[in-house]
């Protein structure tokens, strides 16, 4: 087979880029719109057409970080320690729950395993009143352990887990268990392996509990404690009481570790994806 010249090759790989570059652009331009709106006015901003302000205005922002209508940093880094703490609890119980049931044979799978199943079909919503009515009893409420604790349960987590235990070779437990390791040390054992997988369910549930509205609002009554998600929508909700360039700097800020977070473990959730898939 004859070879094109690499100068034919480059102008291919050019030209197949325009269309995904034109895909990226489209994409983007809400991301600009949006941080350029920081510095609108409200009568710019109920303009989609116009993309840069006429003035700069940068008084929004600062009556927003110096907690004029709520206190931001505060609320910030409450949704980050909520956040990362409910994604490192989650990922050991649910790494904890993948490895019983792929090693567990019978009635467990029969019984167990659906539940976790069901876990994903059910709306939270449903389970809203049980739940909070059981935090209330264990004197959770208004605490942020008590959107810590329940939040840790995911049945995504466990199926996801289950099918990375299923492609540990038994013979590595066998191994284990050869040299007198109970079923915890085995699972402890094989988590250095699964290092990729560890991470990047950690990154997925660290995005969904930032993003999370529903328990935070019915667990934590005291604004100082309230997350950021659920204090924007509380200032989204208020008409035009409140200028909609600092809703827009809220929003950009509260991307920035979701944002982050993927970019740093981007090649770990890549490789642990795959694997998942191909098994």
């Amino acid at each position: 087979m004859s070879r094109l010249p690499r100068s034919r090759l480059r102008w291919r790989d050019r030209l197949a880029l325009l269309p995904l570059l034109a895909v990226a652009l489209v994409f983007a331009y809400p991301f600009a719109w949006m941080m350029l709106a920081v510095f609108k006015s409200n009568p710019e901003i109920f303009n989609p057409t116009r993309f840069w302000p006429a003035t700069w205005q940068f008084d929004p922002v600062k009556r927003l970080v110096t907690g004029e209508w709520f206190p931001f940093w505060r609320v910030f880094f409450n949704s980050l320690l909520i956040a990362a703490l409910q994604a490192l609890l989650a990922t050991v119980v649910t790494s904890l729950a993948g490895y019983g049931f792929a090693t567990a044979r019978g009635w467990v799978l029969r019984w167990i395993f659906p539940v976790a199943l069901l876990l994903i079909v059910l709306p939270p919503a449903a389970m809203a009143i049980p739940v909070f009515s059981w935090l209330g009893d264990l004197g959770l409420f208004n605490r942020v352990s008590g959107v810590i604790l329940p939040g840790a349960v995911s049945g995504l987590g466990a199926i996801w887990f289950t099918q990375v235990f299923r492609q540990v070779p038994a013979a590595l437990r066998e191994a284990a268990r050869l040299d007198g390791a109970g079923e915890w040390r085995v699972w402890w054992t094989l988590l250095p392996m699964l290092m990729p997988a560890l991470v990047s369910y950690g990154m997925i549930h660290f995005i969904l509990a930032w993003h999370d509205h529903l328990l935070p609002m019915l667990i934590l009554s005291s604004p100082e404690k309230q997350t950021l998600p659920v204090a924007l929508a509380s200032l989204y909700g208020s008409s035009l009481r409140y200028p909609y360039a600092a809703l827009m700097a809220a929003s950009v800020i509260s991307i920035l570790p979701t944002l982050l977070l993927f970019a740093a473990c981007f090649r770990r959730f890549k490789t642990a994806l795959a694997d998942v898939l191909m098994h």
